[in-house]
């Protein structure tokens, strides 16, 4: 096999499990990279003035992962119950009931990326839409295809 072909064997669509930030696109959140749980953000393009699509990944052990699917779950039941009328926008990103767990998921996830920051790797990222995405395209089923690195 050649190196460039080492370099895109992963070329096939992978989960996506949580989406923290959207503008025009997916920013940062959680998918699958080679089969396992990675956080992923989004590259600004200072030149361009503009997102790019390059990303960088860093890995997720098992809590860590919990704990963002955990404050994913949390906001999406914050959300319904917003969309409902049933709560305000103070309330953001979690009921009151979930306040605290959602902060102790939060920084479980957070302390997991600064310290694999170390670790993280580089990649280019095209998402698509499993199914049509609400107006904000935040709650959508989504899957990513990741290749690269970038610049190849």
């Amino acid at each position: 096999m050649s190196s460039r072909s080492k370099e895109n064997v992963h070329i096939l669509f992978e989960s996506v499990f949580a989406i923290y930030d959207f503008w025009d696109g997916p920013r940062t959140g959680i998918a699958e990279f080679m089969n396992a749980p990675h956080f992923f953000e989004c590259v600004f393009d200072q030149d361009k003035d503009e997102w790019s699509n390059s990303f960088f990944l860093i890995p997720l052990g098992p809590e860590a992962f919990a704990a963002g699917m955990d404050t994913w779950n949390i906001f999406l039941r914050w959300r319904a119950a917003f969309d409902a009328g049933k709560t305000s926008l103070d309330t953001h990103p979690a009921l009151p009931e979930d306040r605290t767990k959602y902060e102790e998921s939060s920084r479980i996830l957070k302390g997991e990326i600064s310290s694999g920051r170390g670790n993280l790797i580089q990649r280019l990222g095209q998402f698509e839409h499993v199914e049509k995405p609400d107006a904000r395209g935040l709650l959508a089923s989504w899957r990513v295809r990741w290749s690269g690195p970038p610049g190849k």
